[in-house]
């Protein structure tokens, strides 16, 4: 199947949405879009990003220690993928509780609920994503990073209150999604690659010198460049908080 029948095709979008949905959540943390009074330096938000991160770790190594291909089966389950939305959105509103007013028991709230999700969903997304190998993997990751821009932006525009409200019902929205298109996915191994034509051209160029194909090269392009227009927001949006502090 070629790249723009994925994107394309009905199933394809709501994959690129739902991961999108799922990145700009991601930024909104790296962004600390969830906490209202951060505090000095940032310090509650940091450590909300290291209780999430750690959560989320837990979460892929009881993944990677217990039966792979039983745990798989049961957490496609779309019972608990609600379950794993939901924790996500309360943690994210446990985030903002912590951050109008700090508390340790919020912040471990928080920590656990979006750890949980993030370590659950990312592993559901990537049996979607893998669904056909190579192929499919491309078109939905770059798709889902470009898309998560155009979430984030209109967001950036509202009134913290609002924002942080918002952004905590991304989560809700790719689980949603996520259900929709999650079939029963067996874990596999990748075992094909994008077809290499044999006559001279920019493919052939990109496959014999690079090791990879043009498509890969375009989709890693296209990450890159959202991660980079993300950061230079977030590092604008400081120096200009800084400068009217």
């Amino acid at each position: 199947m070629a790249f723009s029948t994925y994107v394309k095709s009905p199933e394809g979008r709501r994959v690129i949405l739902g991961s999108g949905f799922l990145w700009a959540w991601i930024d909104c943390l790296f962004m600390s879009a969830l906490f209202l009074n951060p505090g000095p330096h940032n310090v509650i938000a940091e450590f909300g990003m290291i209780l999430t991160f750690s959560a989320c770790s837990l979460v892929a190594m009881a993944f990677v220690l217990s039966n792979r291909r039983s745990l798989v089966a049961r957490i496609q389950r779309k019972r608990v993928i609600v379950l794993a939305s939901l924790s996500g959105c309360l943690g994210s509103l446990a985030y903002i509780a912590a951050g109008m007013q700090p508390s340790p028991v919020l912040m471990a709230l928080g920590g656990i609920g979006t750890g949980s999700f993030m370590g659950m969903v990312q592993i559901l997304w990537g049996l979607v994503y893998c669904r056909d190998g190579a192929r499919s993997a491309a078109p939905y990751v770059t798709g889902g990073f470009a898309c998560a821009p155009f979430i984030d932006i209109p967001l950036l525009f509202m009134v913290p209150l609002a924002r942080a409200l918002f952004f905590s019902l991304l989560p809700l929205a790719s689980g949603f999604l996520l259900a929709s298109v999650l079939k029963q996915e067996e874990p596999k191994e990748a075992n094909e690659d994008f077809d290499i034509p044999s006559s001279p051209g920019i493919r052939r160029f990109f496959h014999q010198h690079l090791g990879i194909s043009s498509v890969l090269l375009f989709a890693v392009v296209l990450v890159m460049t959202c991660f980079g227009h993300d950061a230079c927001a977030f590092r604008h949006r400081e120096i200009r908080r800084l400068g009217s502090a």
